[in-house]
C-alpha cells in the first residue's frame, strides 16, 4: 500500500504561524527595552529600525521594527527637540509596541510610543557610571589643582562660532564698561552631534598651554539629550588632564553635567563665565587702586611728619651750631695768640743760630771750593776728548749700516717685482668669459647670481648665460638632489 507524504507550501506555513501569533498577541501592546542598531525613513515619513539586545558585547537577539508616520508625529510631538537624540543609532530606548507577523516581511515590532523618562534615566545612569570612574581614577578634582591667575588675560576659547553663546561671551568681554582688554584665541568645534566629542578634544589638543591663562568651554544651552556630549567619559578625561584651568559655561539652569564637575570651575551660561573673568579683573584693578592710594596716603603722611621733624632738627642744629661756633671761636683766638707768641720766640732763636752757623760755614767752604774748581777743569778736558772719539766711531758704523740697508731694499724690490709678474696672469684666468668658453654657465635670478643659499621654487624665471648666448627659462619642475650622494668613494672607484 502506497503512502503519500503530506507537503505544505511556504505561504501556508507562514499563514499558520501568523494565525498562532495573532491568536496570542493580536492587539496586545507591551513595553520592551531595546537598542537601535539602524534607523532609516522613507519619503512618506515612515521609519524602519533594526533592534538588538546585547550581552557582554555579543548580540543575543535582534528584530526589525517600524514606526508609521502617524505614530512618529505623535512621538515627535511628545519628545520635541529630543526626538533625533533618542531615536538614533546606538541609543537604548523603551518602546511601546505590538508584534506584527507578515508572510512577506516576517516578524516585526510595530512601535507606537517611546518612554522619555527611561531615556533620561539612562542618561543619569551613564552619568553616574562616568562619575564613579573619575572618582576611582582620581580625575574628578585633578583640573582644580591648576593655578588660575589673579587676572585672566589670555583665553583659549573652545566653542562653536555659530552659537549665540559664543557671541554673548565675545561681546561681554570685548565691550565691557571698564575698557579691559583680553586676548581671546578661538578654537572652533562642533558642540553637538555624533562627532562633537572628537571635535572638542581635537580643539583642546591644539591649544598651546604656554600661551594662555585658561581654557573656556561654552555652549548656548539645550536639552538634556543635546548636552549628553558633555557627559562623555573621553571629554571628561581630556578636561581633567588638561594643563590649564578649564572654565565651563554649558548653558543649563538646573542639572550639572560631567564636564562641569570635572572642570576647574563651572558656570550656568557663557555670559556668566565672561562675568566671572571681568569680576576677577575688576577686583584686581580695585585692589591695585586701593593699595596705590594707600601707599600715596602713607607716604604723604610720612612726608609731613618727616618735614616737621626736619624743621625741628634744623632749628636745634642751628642753635647748637651757633653755641658751638662761639666756643670754638674763643678757643681759636686763644690758640692763635699762643702760636703767635711761640713763633716769634722761635724765629728769634733761629736767627741767632743761623748767624752763628753762617760764620762757621764761610770759614770751611773757602778752601774746598778752590780744589774742586781745578778738578772740574781737568775732567772737562778728558770728557771732550772721549766725545770726539765716540763721534768718529759712530760715523763709521752708520756708513756701514747704510750700505747694508740699500742692499736689502734692492733685493726686496726685485723679489716683489717677480711676485707681481706671477700674479698678473691670475685675473685673466678668472675672467667669466674664459669660464663660459670652457662650457660652464652662469645662472641668475632677478639679475642676481644663483648661489647655494638662493631659494628656488616653481614658476621662478631664471637667466642662463652661455659663452655666446643667454637663455630665459621658467622652473616647472624642481627637486633637490643632495650632492654628496653622487660622490664616488675611493672604494667604489677601485671596484
Amino acid at each position: 500500500m502506497n503512502t503519500q507524504v503530506p507537503t505544505y507550501s511556504l505561504a501556508a506555513i507562514l499563514k499558520r504561524v501568523k494565525q498562532i501569533v495573532n491568536q496570542h498577541t493580536f492587539q496586545k501592546f507591551f513595553w520592551v527595552k531595546v537598542q537601535i542598531s539602524k534607523i532609516k525613513s522613507d519619503k512618506n515619513g515612515n521609519y524602519y529600525l533594526n533592534l538588538i539586545q546585547t550581552q557582554d558585547g555579543t548580540v543575543i537577539a535582534k528584530c526589525e521594527a517600524y514606526i508609521w508616520a502617524s505614530h512618529y508625529l505623535k512621538i515627535a510631538h511628545k519628545l520635541k527637540d529630543d526626538t533625533t537624540q533618542i531615536l538614533k543609532e546606538g541609543v537604548e530606548v523603551l518602546c511601546y509596541c505590538a508584534i506584527d507577523f507578515s508572510e512577506v516581511y516576517g516578524l516585526r515590532l510595530q512601535i507606537t510610543d517611546v518612554d522619555l523618562s527611561f531615556s533620561l534615566g539612562e542618561i543619569e545612569k551613564r552619568k553616574l557610571q562616568t562619575l564613579e570612574f573619575l572618582k576611582k581614577n582620581q580625575l574628578l578634582n585633578k583640573n582644580k589643582t591648576q593655578k588660575l591667575p589673579l587676572v585672566i588675560q589670555k583665553i583659549a576659547l573652545i566653542a562653536s562660532i555659530t552659537s549665540a553663546g559664543f557671541e554673548d561671551f565675545i561681546k561681554q568681554l570685548q565691550h565691557n564698561e571698564f575698557n579691559f582688554v583680553y586676548q581671546i584665541s578661538v578654537f572652533p568645534c562642533n558642540v553637538q552631534g555624533e562627532n562633537a566629542v572628537l571635535d572638542i578634544t581635537n580643539a583642546m589638543s591644539q591649544v598651546d598651554i604656554t600661551q594662555f591663562d585658561c581654557a573656556v568651554l561654552i555652549r548656548g544651552g539645550g536639552s538634556k539629550f543635546d548636552l549628553e556630549v558633555f557627559n562623555d567619559i573621553k571629554l571628561a578625561q581630556s578636561i581633567a588632564n588638561f594643563q590649564l584651568p578649564v572654565l565651563t559655561g554649558i548653558g543649563h539652569e538646573t542639572d550639572l553635567n560631567i564636564a562641569d564637575l570635572v572642570a576647574y570651575q563651572h558656570f550656568k551660561t557663557p555670559t556668566a563665565v565672561a562675568a566671572f573673568i571681568l569680576s576677577k579683573t575688576q577686583h584686581f584693578y580695585i585692589f591695585i587702586n586701593q593699595n596705590y592710594q594707600s601707599i600715596i596716603d602713607n607716604y604723604t603722611s610720612k612726608i609731613v611728619q618727616n618735614k616737621h621733624k626736619i624743621q625741628q632738627l634744623g632749628s636745634s642744629i642751628k642753635a647748637n651750631a651757633m653755641q658751638l661756633s662761639q666756643k670754638e671761636s674763643q678757643k681759636l683766638h686763644q690758640t692763635s695768640n699762643h702760636i703767635l707768641l711761640v713763633s716769634q720766640q722761635k724765629i728769634h732763636q733761629q736767627k741767632i743760630h743761623l748767624k752763628t752757623n753762617t760764620q762757621k760755614l764761610s770759614f770751611y767752604i773757602q778752601n774746598p771750593i778752590q780744589n774742586q774748581a781745578a778738578y772740574l777743569q781737568k775732567s772737562t778736558a778728558l770728557l771732550h776728548a772721549q766725545v770726539q772719539r765716540n763721534l768718529v766711531l759712530s760715523d763709521k758704523k752708520m756708513t756701514t749700516n747704510l750700505h747694508l740697508i740699500q742692499h736689502f731694499v734692492l733685493a726686496k724690490i726685485n723679489a716683489e717685482k717677480q711676485r707681481i709678474e706671477q700674479y698678473a696672469h691670475i685675473p685673466e684666468a678668472y675672467n667669466p668669459q674664459n669660464v663660459l668658453d670652457l662650457g660652464y654657465a652662469i645662472i641668475r635670478k632677478d639679475k642676481k647670481l644663483v648661489t647655494p643659499n638662493t631659494p628656488l621654487q616653481i614658476d621662478d624665471e631664471l637667466e642662463i648665460e652661455l659663452a655666446d648666448k643667454i637663455y630665459k627659462v621658467q622652473i616647472k619642475n624642481l627637486s633637490e638632489i643632495p650632492k654628496w650622494k653622487n660622490i664616488i668613494t675611493k672604494k667604489q672607484h677601485q671596484n
